[in-house]
This record gives structure tokens, sequence and C-alpha cells, in this order.
């Protein structure tokens, strides 16, 4: 299981935590399912529709001087 969130051993267990406090760790692997089958032309209708260009904001990181 390669997500995001499962990355980390951290993550993963909390992920697993929170599934048990609901009360079924086996919804942990239904999510990830779900996720995965999510095809491209989903992710990218939903982006044109949700994401708009003219209101993004850039951030410029600028490094300090080593004295």
């Amino acid at each position: 299981m390669q997500t995001y969130e499962s990355v980390s051993l951290l993550g993963r267990a909390m992920k697993l935590a929170y599934y048990a406090y609901l009360g079924d760790t086996q919804l942990m692997k239904k999510e990830f399912e779900r996720k995965m089958a999510i095809s491209v032309e989903e992710i990218q209708q939903a982006t044109s529709t949700y994401l708009n260009q003219d209101l993004a904001s850039v951030i410029y990181y600028k490094c300090s001087p080593k004295n």
C-alpha cells in the first residue's frame, strides 16, 4: 500500500488506530482501493473544474546569505 499517508510507519500506525477507533480496520484497505480506482481522466476533470490558474498564489523563497 503506497499512498502519501502510508509512507511513514507513524502515518500507517495513525491511520490504523483511526480505523480501529471507528470499529473496522478493514476500512483502511477499502479506502486505499477506492483511491486506486480513481482514473487519470477523473483526476484531470477535477483539476480543470476546481483549480484555476488565475486564482493561484505563488510563493518565492529566498535563501539568506551565509555569514
